[in-house]
């Protein structure tokens, strides 16, 4: 039997010994130790039902514990297969990951390629996102679809495009890069979009974005959607490299 139904049940058997006790004048300390006992197991019953809810399980005591311990049990092997399954995915993303380092080799194309902006505010220009710097940085004024462009000179497998954000000022400085577009193109023409970024961004964020389809482009622009400024340290764009092919 369940100790709550026991507990349950010893409190009619209390009732009946004292009213025994009282119709029959017996001394008080006939039912003393049945009384104790009770409150012996309510104690215990409280500490139980608070280690239980401190850990939030909740467990009713009054239906058969076998199926609350059932229940817990279901529950953590659920959540032992969702962990297995998640680190069996990990585990084939790392392998794919090696697997494109071993094959693939990359350069960075941007660096000190022509760059343009929507506006410049004190004179931080396009060219200072591709400096090798993340010390310096382009800033536009704030304005409605802020962009800046980098012309990369020839088409190129690109293959990541990195950004640094600002690492200088207030919290709120760093967050003004949100809901941003990568957008990449063989010409200003023929761009589409490559990656989005919600954001907010941090100060000195680094952000690293993979084009979903190997892309031949030879413009990069980021161009954030709404009325905002724009401000990056340093873009880096990684493509191919097919110099020894």
């Amino acid at each position: 039997m369940m100790m709550a139904k026991t507990f349950v049940i010893q409190f009619p058997l209390l009732f009946i010994c004292l009213l025994i006790q009282n119709v029959l004048a017996l001394d008080s300390g006939v039912c003393g130790n049945l009384e104790a006992k009770i409150d012996q197991n309510a104690k215990i019953l409280h500490e139980i039902l608070g280690k239980l809810t401190a850990g939030n399980i909740i467990i009713s005591v009054i239906g058969p514990k076998s199926l609350a311990l059932d229940r817990i049990e279901s529950k953590l092997n659920e959540t032992t297969a969702t962990l297995n399954r998640h680190n069996g995915i990990l585990q084939e993303l790392l392998e794919a990951v090696q697997r494109d380092n071993s094959t693939i080799n990359l350069r960075e194309v941007a660096n000190g390629k022509p760059a343009e902006q929507s506006s410049v505010l004190a004179g931080l220009s396009a060219s200072r996102a591709i400096d090798g710097s993340v010390d310096t940085y382009m800033h536009t004024l704030r304005e409605q679809s802020p962009y800046w462009t980098v012309d990369l000179g020839n088409n190129y497998q690109i293959k990541r495009i990195e950004i640094f954000n600002r690492n200088e000022g207030a919290k709120s400085t760093g967050e003004r890069l949100h809901d941003l577009d990568i957008i990449v193109g063989p010409s200003h023409n023929k761009m589409h979009l490559c990656a989005h970024y919600v954001g907010p961004a941090q100060l000195g964020a680094h952000l690293i974005f993979e084009c979903e389809n190997d892309e031949n482009a030879r413009y990069v622009k980021l161009m954030i959607k709404g009325t905002e400024y724009l401000h990056v340290a340093e873009v880096k764009v990684y493509a191919v490299d097919d110099r020894s092919s």
